[in-house]
């Protein structure tokens, strides 16, 4: 999802809260007043900045979280405060020795400068430690009495104080991704309130509502969309799923042909269509429609490989196991089995290209599905063992590879690979008898 809405903040008070400061605590007393407070902390790290971002909640993140992104929790601000406020008049000593220990050694032009610089840090920091502990104190009384300094304060209504149209629509995708889904549909509805004719508004609407087992709301908002936009290709395409879903199979394949009027070539489109005219009991047309789907994406898939852009298989391998039931429905069972094949050699490819991007737990994932269609592909076990080793979770590579080797204790391969991970796992003896029973069997290495 792009163009988040990374500075929402900013449109409550500017003067109290600096755009893009992740605080997420916010709170309005009852005669204006906005205050807020951090609930992200820099961990580990040096010269560029720290390592990791954390919450005491348990949230982390490997750079800093846009402010949506991040908890509300109060334990966790006060968590943040209480760390900031410990220690400040120790710091401040510190400092005021080591500038004063750096003039009477040094004595000279340099010595002003560098106990200058410390004696300023201390105070900096003394002054840092009090600000943290009057806001610990801020926010202790509110969590104990709900009021700040004796005045009633409340939380602050993100969505109230959003008025641009694309943070708007940026956060509703924030909620719907994390689940919430009724406050996402108040942010697209408050969207077609300053824009009634925002066509990707009335579409994405439509995605939550149908998450939602809401179709015929769905439905209208996109019938919504393609009032406004006949060629919404993406609208046309959700339409057909809510009709898909609602087992108006007629109604679905109508719309999925309209938006093939409009792209002809649209891989997903002959994807959802098939899905539409196997569940009709049209089993050849629904191997037509997947086949076209498998045609048009792997051409994408051959442009994108040119251009050496990563890509993803989901089409291709979805349109070659659908096709392989749909064959087995036919009766033609070695036709089938070898779509099938195929099928589980382009999701381990899948996974394999994954874990290349350091996508580790997506390619457990494909890795997983590939054993779910077929718990003795031994090819997605080796994967996984060497993804789940790349992870550090040595324990479960281990399994996974003797799993491989119980399919067929006779693979060099598998054999390697668990010498590669028993070493890595410290065991190396073990690695060792591994490694040399792959070579037993032809491994050269």
């Amino acid at each position: 999802m792009t163009g988040k809405a990374e500075q929402y903040i900013k449109y409550i008070k500017l003067e109290i809260i600096p755009a893009g400061i992740p605080m997420v605590v916010i709170l309005r007393t009852i005669d204006g007043e906005v205050r807020s407070y951090e609930t992200v902390r820099g961990e580990g790290g040096g010269e560029y900045g720290p390592d990791k971002y954390v919450t005491k909640c348990g949230m982390e993140w490997k750079r800093s979280p846009n402010p949506y992104e991040t908890c509300d929790h109060i334990e966790c601000a006060i968590d943040i405060l209480r760390r900031k406020a410990r220690g400040g008049i120790v710091f401040l000593l510190i400092f005021l020795l080591i500038g004063i220990a750096s003039f009477l050694i040094l004595k000279d032009e340099f010595a002003v400068i560098t106990a200058g610089f410390f004696i300023f840090a201390g105070i900096g920091s003394f002054v840092s430690s009090s600000r943290a502990e009057n806001k610990l104190k801020e926010l202790e009384e509110y969590n104990y009495q709900g009021t700040i300094n004796g005045i009633r304060a409340f939380p602050v209504d993100v969505l109230i104080e959003l008025i641009d149209e694309k943070d708007l629509l940026s956060y509703g995708h924030f909620l719907c991704d994390n689940g919430r889904y009724d406050d996402a549909i108040k942010a697209f509805n408050k969207v077609t309130g300053l824009n009634p004719n925002s066509t990707s508004t009335w579409n994405e609407k439509g995605k939550v509502l149908k998450l939602q087992n809401r179709h015929n709301d769905a439905i209208i908002a996109f019938n919504r969309a393609l009032e406004l936009d006949p060629k919404f290709i993406d609208a046309w395409n959700n339409k057909g799923m809510a009709l898909y879903d609602q087992g108006e199979y007629d109604k679905a394949v109508v719309a999925y042909d309209n938006a093939l009027k409009v792209k002809p070539k649209y891989a997903r489109t002959w994807y959802n269509k098939g899905l539409v005219l196997y569940a009709q009991g049209k089993y050849h047309e629904a191997i037509l429609a997947y086949d076209k789907a498998i045609k048009n994406d792997s051409k994408i898939i051959d442009a994108l490989f040119d251009k050496d852009i990563f890509f993803d298989k989901s089409i291709i391998i979805d349109s070659l196991y659908d096709k392989s039931i749909a064959l087995r429905s036919l009766g033609q069972i070695k036709e089938a089995d070898e779509t099938l094949d195929q099928a589980k050699r382009e999701l381990n490819c899948k996974g394999a290209d994954l874990a290349n991007c350091k996508l580790y737990l997506e390619a457990i994932q494909a890795f997983d599905k590939i054993i779910g269609i077929d718990p003795k592909f031994i090819c997605a076990w080796i994967n996984k063992s060497i993804t789940l080793s790349k992870m550090g979770r040595f324990g479960e590579a281990i399994g996974a590879i003797n799993q491989a080797i119980e399919i067929n204790p006779e693979s060099p391969r598998a054999w390697k690979y668990k010498g590669i991970i028993l070493k890595k796992a410290g065991q190396k003896a073990d690695s060792k008898l591994a490694l040399a029973r792959a070579r037993e069997l032809g491994y050269k290495g």
